[in-house]
C-alpha cells in the first residue's frame, strides 16, 4: 500500500507535526521541564533572595517555614495616612511582617527593588504579610505616598 500526499495542506501538517514531536522530545530530555516549586499558597510569588508573600488580602497567622525552623507569630507594622509604624523594624530570618492599613486613604507596600511587595492596593482596614527568609535590609515604601518610607532588617 503506497500513500501519495499530493495536497500541500496535509504535507505542512505532517511537517508541522513532526516537528512539534520533536522538540517536545527534546524539552523533555534537556529536563527544560523542571519549573520553580509553587508557591504554597496561590497568588504568592517566590523570589529567590527576596522576601516572599505570605497573604495578599489578610493577616497571615503563625506560619509554618522550613522543617529546621519554628513558627513565628506576625510583626506588625502599621500604615498611617502619615506613615509607617514603625518606620524600621528587626526581625529574625523567616519571620513573617504584617503590614495593616490603618489610615484612612488607600496605601500599598513596595521594596525598593520592586521585587516585592503588595500587588494590590489595601484600602482601610485590609492588611498584606510578607515572610523574610534572607537576612539583609530590605526599604520600602508607598507608590501612592513615596514621601513614606520604611526598612525592615532581617538578621
Amino acid at each position: 500500500m503506497e500513500i501519495v500526499l499530493k495536497s500541500k495542506p496535509v504535507i505542512i501538517s505532517l511537517s508541522l507535526g513532526l516537528v512539534m514531536l520533536v522538540a517536545v522530545g527534546v524539552y523533555l530530555v534537556l529536563g527544560l521541564n523542571k519549573v520553580p516549586t509553587a508557591p504554597a499558597q496561590p497568588g504568592l510569588v517566590v523570589e529567590p533572595g527576596n522576601p516572599r508573600a505570605v497573604s495578599q488580602t489578610g493577616i497571615a497567622s503563625q506560619v509554618p517555614q522550613s522543617k529546621s525552623e519554628k513558627p513565628r507569630i506576625p510583626e506588625v507594622i502599621k500604615i498611617t495616612d502619615g506613615g509607617f509604624i514603625p518606620a524600621e523594624i528587626k526581625v529574625a530570618k523567616y519571620s513573617v511582617v504584617t503590614f495593616t492599613n490603618e489610615g484612612t486613604l488607600t496605601h500599598s507596600v513596595k521594596g525598593l527593588s520592586e521585587k516585592w511587595g503588595s500587588y494590590i492596593d489595601l484600602e482601610p482596614g485590609k492588611a498584606y504579610s510578607q515572610q523574610f527568609d534572607v537576612a539583609g535590609t530590605y526599604e520600602y515604601f508607598c507608590p501612592m505616598h513615596p514621601e513614606m518610607k520604611g526598612k525592615v532588617v532581617v538578621e
